[in-house]
This record gives structure tokens, C-alpha cells and sequence, in this order.
């Protein structure tokens, strides 16, 4: 029986963590549509948070993400990852 020569040996390389994530959504398709209706600051809070911007009142977010959905039938996004997209 013959011995496998050492340099014969070699390690295959390590693919863990190579992959994207399988659920990740396009987070800048995301903010695009929420910028598409028009968020305002706030008289009130423009000396305090003068970045924040607000949606108007009558505008939900799930309706927001039914549009969405609408809008882009291609783009997978769950209302939770709608909800908590940030611009």
C-alpha cells in the first residue's frame, strides 16, 4: 500500500459566507418610492431635527407597501423590511 505524498494534500477553499443573502431586498428601490411621496420637515421640529422628514398624515405605511408591491411585482419585500427601511 502506498502512502498519498503530502503535497498531494491541500485544503479546499472555504465558501461560507461567499453567497449574498437569499431574502435581501433592494433597499434603494425602496427608498426611492418612499421619496416618491414627497416627505416634508416639519415647522415644528426644524430646529431640533432639521434632517427628519415627515409623510403627510393621510399616507400609511401599508398603503405605502401595497403600492409597492404594485408598483414592483419583480421586487421582494415584506412589509416588516418595507416598514423599516431608513433614508
Amino acid at each position: 500500500m502506498k502512502a498519498t505524498p503530502i503535497e498531494a494534500l491541500t485544503a479546499c477553499e472555504d465558501r461560507r459566507g461567499k453567497h449574498p443573502p437569499f431574502r435581501r431586498s433592494d433597499g434603494n428601490v425602496i427608498k426611492e418610492h418612499i421619496y416618491s411621496y414627497n416627505p416634508q420637515i416639519s415647522h415644528y421640529r426644524r430646529e431640533y431635527a432639521p434632517l427628519r422628514k415627515y409623510l403627510p398624515s393621510d399616507i400609511t405605511v401599508t398603503d405605502m407597501h401595497k403600492d409597492f408591491v404594485e408598483k414592483y411585482p419583480d421586487k421582494k419585500c415584506c412589509y416588516q423590511s418595507y416598514r423599516k427601511t431608513r433614508s
